[in-house]
């Protein structure tokens, strides 16, 4: 996701200014209070859910002890889960809630609906 060019500040910037509010940070940033619950069997979800184990312990983190390193860290395991395969209906669900708790401070592209598109073909929805 890119900011707003005219109005709004860039992510990290955005994140880092928020952090320092406290438990406000998160919901202010995007965050999703709750993974979603995976359900076993289907397919692989060991990368889903590495991925969203950095993404709670960043954004606790971020919430602990705001500072650049901790925002930096936030952003990229939130990059990282956005980008990863989402491996059922309700990780799928989890993630675009997070695309749109982010639209409400950032711009969001083509390559976010793209991947967002991704994860319901390999789903079998599309």
């Amino acid at each position: 996701m890119k900011p707003e060019m005219t109005a709004m500040p860039n992510r990290r910037s955005a994140i880092a200014r928020l952090a320092t509010v406290g438990a406000a940070a998160g919901a202010a940033a995007g965050a999703i209070t709750a993974a979603p619950a995976l359900a076993a069997g289907g397919p692989d979800r060991s990368e889903w859910c590495a991925a969203m184990s950095n993404y709670l312990r960043a954004k606790t983190a971020m919430r602990r002890e705001p500072g650049n390193e901790v925002v930096d860290r936030f952003v990229e395991a939130e990059k990282a889960i956005l980008g990863t395969r989402t491996p059922d209906l309700a990780a799928f669900c989890w993630k675009l809630e997070l695309f749109r708790e982010n639209s409400k401070e950032f711009v969001l592209e083509m390559e976010d609906f793209d991947c967002l598109l991704a994860d319901l073909q390999a789903l079998g929805a599309a």
